[in-house]
């Protein structure tokens, strides 16, 4: 969709112009124009998009794992109020649960 509104209004393809069979070097350089700013812009855009997350993603690792260690001291203290005999069940030390 994108190639097709780029192309029509920006280079000014005409569709009438390519005969079957036949070939329109113009036209064709626009339809090729069209594809590679269409491209040119979603590449751009992701280049963009995941050049910010490298940058902030070791902070938001950091922060994410305090949350983490704080939520689990303090579930672990609730859990050592509310049954002091059962302390160790109800917490992050089963198995198949990791700690990142």
């Amino acid at each position: 969709l994108a190639v097709g509104v780029i192309t029509d209004s920006v280079f000014h393809y005409n569709a009438d112009a390519v005969e079957e069979g036949g070939c329109a070097h113009e036209e064709a350089k626009k339809l090729g124009l069209g594809m590679f700013y269409v491209c040119l812009i979603a590449c751009s855009l992701c280049f963009i998009g995941y050049t910010c997350m490298h940058w902030t993603y070791p902070k938001d690792r950091r922060r994410q794992v305090e949350l983490r260690r704080k939520g689990f001291a303090s579930k672990k203290a609730i859990d050592a109020i509310d049954a002091p005999g059962l302390s160790g069940v109800n917490n992050c030390d089963s198995p198949g649960v990791r700690e990142l």
